[in-house]
């Protein structure tokens, strides 16, 4: 009898696992897009570019982004059932509430920790392949789980949009900020490309580049050049110092940002010594963090 019961619990465990929705090919590059203010960028890019498939391959959406923007895969790490299920049900007019309204009919996979019947598009998050690829157990929001998988199955391009977990002039900042931001670091490391939306607090992207680089008195630029290196054209960035004439041109003075057709964004950054930039025309190009410096 006790032989039966250990089976059927196999079993029944075995079922949440199982899931209907195909896993599509590795994309080379995917946007991440969170609930933060900077998915403000993410919109603009792609309306900048035509499509938002000109940003990126794919579309990654963290929780109720997906029923907002139109998104590849989903990923939704709080327990559908013991922590979503029962907010919803207490709040029916919050986010969580309107979550699951869209959640299970969305197309693609639905990345979660625990797969429960009644959701043909969850898949379990492969938690122990992705600490040993990141090589830490340090995953401590939904967004760092999707980025920590983009990692994992080989994505060369990672752009983060609403990312922002921090906000200027408030005291509380939202937990997450570290992790990605040490995940940033171990992407480039291995050779991934970066982008950060321009109004984000990650990285400091929102701040200008005097606020970035510290210590420095006198005005300079930075711009990205590609050389030759071992036979190889590789992407580097320049420290330049800038000229009387162009630092009293309010103009030259400012952030300048160049879109390059698909969805990259080339650098070229002046700052002063009292840290004024101004932006582009299309003032929600992102920052692109090269790899290669």
């Amino acid at each position: 009898m006790q032989t039966k019961q250990r089976k059927t619990t196999r079993r029944k465990a075995s079922s949440k696992r199982t899931t209907r929705i195909k896993q599509p090919p590795v994309p080379k590059s995917v946007a991440i897009v969170a609930m933060g203010a900077s998915c403000a960028n993410f919109v603009s890019n792609s309306v900048a570019l035509g499509t938002s498939r000109r940003v990126a391959d794919e579309i990654w959406g963290i929780n109720s982004v997906g029923g907002t923007i139109k998104c590849d895969r989903m990923f939704v790490m709080d327990d559908l059932e013991h922590i979503l299920k029962p907010l919803a049900d207490a709040t029916p007019g919050c986010m969580t509430a309107g979550m699951f309204t869209w959640l299970k009919d969305f197309a693609g996979p639905v990345y979660t920790s625990t797969v429960y019947p009644g959701f043909d598009n969850l898949v379990e998050y492969p938690l122990e392949d992705v600490i040993n690829t990141i090589c830490l157990p340090y995953l401590n929001s939904s967004v760092a789980y999707a980025f920590a998988y983009a990692i994992h199955i080989g994505v060369k391009q990672v752009g983060l949009y609403g990312c922002d977990f921090s906000y200027p002039d408030r005291h509380i900042a939202e937990r997450g900020r570290a992790c990605v931001e040490f995940l940033i670091g171990l992407a480039g490391s291995r050779g991934i490309s970066i982008i950060v939306a321009s109004e984000s607090t990650l990285l400091d992207a929102n701040e200008p580049i005097t606020s970035r680089v510290y210590g420095y008195h006198e005005p300079f630029e930075i711009e990205r050049v590609e050389e030759e290196a071992d036979g190889e054209m590789i992407s580097r960035l320049k420290v330049k110092p800038v000229v009387k004439d162009e630092v009293n041109d309010i103009r030259s003075v400012s952030q300048r940002t160049s879109n390059n057709g698909d969805g990259r964004v080339g650098d070229s950054v002046h700052a002063s010594r009292d840290g004024s930039h101004r932006s582009s025309d299309i003032r929600d190009e992102s920052r692109r963090v090269s790899n290669h410096c």
